[in-house]
């Protein structure tokens, strides 16, 4: 799945467009498997605004999804033995850090940031917040590197999750042989037809 990107118009831009603002993030795919998956579907970016990191989760179909816990990582985040997800959590992360909140009827929860969300890409540094949808048993991608951008008036970007299910590669469809044989006899018999005509 292909990540949407806006800027804080709103106009559609590439990763590529947050890279070179907002240095380096990463994002650790949900491990594969069957039920439901959390994908991060789209990062909007937002100037001048609240000191707050808006999370979104949608079904497939753009539906707000409400009552879902979402987990909120730093570095020495309160210890939660049950944050997951799934599949673990990035090499540069401490497992078990996080707290949480429920999205509400809009599919939104919000996280407020302080002094330590700020961060300057151009010393090599990434925002020290993450985000995933909570739980041991939840399969979700993990995005590292949130926070707000140094020397600006809380510029950082948004997330949203889709909620998709994957229920395993699918059979391979029943080899339709009797349909091929006799394909074959109908081209074979048009080739000695031809052979005749042409002598």
């Amino acid at each position: 799945m292909d990540i949407r990107v806006y800027d804080w118009q709103g106009n559609e831009r590439n990763v590529d467009y947050l890279r070179a603002r907002y240095g380096d993030f990463i994002i650790h795919p949900a491990p594969p498997g069957e039920g439901p998956v959390y994908k991060i579907a789209a990062l909007r970016e937002k100037i001048y605004t609240a000191a707050t990191l808006v999370v979104r989760v949608t079904n497939k179909d753009g539906a707000p999804i409400e009552g879902l816990q979402v987990a909120w990582y730093w570095p020495d985040a309160p210890d939660d033995p049950y944050a997951g997800p799934q599949g673990g959590l990035p090499s540069q992360m401490r497992p078990q850090r996080a707290v949480t909140g429920f999205t509400n009827i809009n599919g939104d929860t919000g996280f407020g940031m302080g002094r330590g969300a700020y961060f300057f890409p151009s010393q090599g540094q990434i925002g020290p917040h993450a985000t995933w949808i909570y739980g041991q048993a939840t399969r979700s991608d993990v995005i590292l590197g949130l926070g707000m951008l140094g020397q600006t008036n809380h510029d950082h970007y948004d997330v949203e999750f889709v909620s998709v299910i994957h229920e395993g590669t699918p059979p391979p469809p029943d080899f339709p042989r009797e349909e091929i044989l006799a394909e074959l006899a109908r081209v074979e018999e048009a080739i000695r037809a031809i052979r005749t005509m042409i002598g």
